[in-house]
């Protein structure tokens, strides 16, 4: 499937939320293909950039690049909120799990978001993290399996097994 059709996709669903807090979504195009399950990569996109305008400050930007690597896709979304505490950028991943215990009712959210995420890539074969960028704000990103020529034809079987 295409990776730029599932990450517009993504944007339009939460073009409202974005406009509302007055935060940018700069996207950089990509052309690469991946072997995934469409509703659940949607479902990681939205999450991920939901909560990246939940934390951003007012008219702030919001980045969204791809890169390869060995067989994989690695999805960065960046935003310029606040940061993540070094004690917690594995612990947001785990289930009920909130940077600052007030972000429940400050923010909304069940701390179930990013558990839910790390369970759909790790299904895809990939894997989730969160990094703080040097200038301000935080980075997260995941890998899922990019489409090779010689699998094409396995594409079904893999889609049918990842679900």
């Amino acid at each position: 499937d295409d990776l730029n059709d599932l990450l517009d996709q993504s944007i339009k669903t939460v073009s409202s939320l974005a406009l509302r807090k007055q935060v940018r979504i700069d996207l950089i195009p990509t052309n690469l293909e991946v072997v995934v399950d469409n509703n659940r990569i949607l479902q990681i996109l939205i999450n991920l950039l939901s909560n990246a305008i939940k934390f951003s400050p007012k008219e702030s930007v919001i980045r969204i690049k791809t890169e390869e690597c060995d067989n994989m896709v690695i999805v960065h979304i960046s935003d310029q909120g606040r940061g993540i505490p070094d004690n917690m950028k594995e612990a947001i991943f785990e289930r009920f799990q909130q940077v600052e215990i007030s972000d429940a009712v400050d923010q909304g959210g069940s701390g179930l978001g990013l558990a839910i995420c790390k369970t759909l890539v790790e299904l895809h074969g990939g894997q989730i993290s969160a990094n703080n960028n040097s200038d301000k704000g935080s980075t997260l990103s995941f890998s899922i399996p990019l489409v090779k020529q010689s699998n094409r034809s396995d594409r079904m079987r893999i889609h049918d097994n990842i679900c």
